[in-house]
């Protein structure tokens, strides 16, 4: 898997740092955006089995993209109905 460069590192360590200097719209946007692209993970069927905050890297303009610390058949895999 290749993953574009994230300036911020991951969102556990960037709001470590800089939680008290974000103001609460940024905040609530980073939220709906995680929210958004993990519903559209289910809407295609999928679960991402390893979701947590150091698992979402953070780019230069403070979008996030979802990474897996294991393999990707381990971590997003498909839900049984």
């Amino acid at each position: 898997m290749v993953f574009q460069y994230a300036d911020n590192g991951n969102l556990y360590n960037f709001l470590k740092k800089n939680f008290r200097d974000l103001i609460w719209q940024t905040k609530l946007k980073l939220l709906f955006d995680i929210s958004k692209d993990l519903f559209q993970i289910h809407r295609a069927g999928y679960t991402h089995a390893d979701f947590h905050s150091g698992n979402i890297l953070q780019d230069e303009s403070i979008s996030k993209n979802m990474q897996s610390l294991h393999r990707r058949s381990r971590v997003v895999q498909k839900r049984k109905r």
